[in-house]
């Protein structure tokens, strides 16, 4: 995870632990980073309830709330968040299919502080704009206000306020 929701609320106190899983998607998405820190990387693995077991290691440098990303598994593939590390079990905070693969391998994910601190200003961009979006332009009066044209957008948001994530795109091949 990018923020905790904890964390999140204290920018928009309206956000839902969907909307910060879907933005850090499509920041990955958008990117093609998986923000991988493939040092840390650990094959063989047994999941069982909320836990994954590492066979045949210790787990160092994993820690609690921690993001963690499960590749080559044949049913719970994705990302998972930390809650304890004891020796070679990990226990998550959602649950797994129970499955011993030995293909299987986790990979701690962290993201930048420029990822962070551009996801708190998206937070804060929602709170303020709720409501707003849509409008181009608005006078009463003597008072004018101004909007973004939702045409000049990457992913919901004004292009400036998503620019933070430009220097992480992978190149694709086709």
């Amino acid at each position: 995870m990018i923020i905790t929701l904890e964390g999140a609320k204290v920018f928009n106190d309206k956000i839902t632990q969907e909307e910060l899983d879907g933005l850090e998607a499509s920041i990955r998405e958008i990117t093609g980073n998986h923000f991988q820190v493939r040092g840390i990387r650990y094959h063989g693995l047994e999941f069982k309830d909320k836990q994954i077991i590492a066979k045949e290691s210790r787990l160092i440098g994993i820690k609690v709330g921690d993001t963690i990303q499960v590749s080559d598994s044949i049913i719970n593939n994705g990302l998972y968040v930390v809650l304890t590390v004891a020796g070679p079990t990990i226990t998550l905070e959602s649950e797994v299919y129970e499955v011993y693969e030995p293909d299987a391998f986790i990979t701690l994910v962290k993201y930048p502080a420029d990822i962070k601190a551009g996801v708190v200003k998206l937070l804060q961009y929602d709170k303020e704009m709720t409501g707003k979006t849509g409008v181009k332009s608005r006078t009463i009066s003597r008072m004018s206000e101004s909007y973004f044209d939702t045409s000049e957008s990457n992913g919901g948001y004004p292009k400036h306020l998503m620019q933070f994530i430009d220097k992480y795109k992978s190149l694709r091949w086709s």
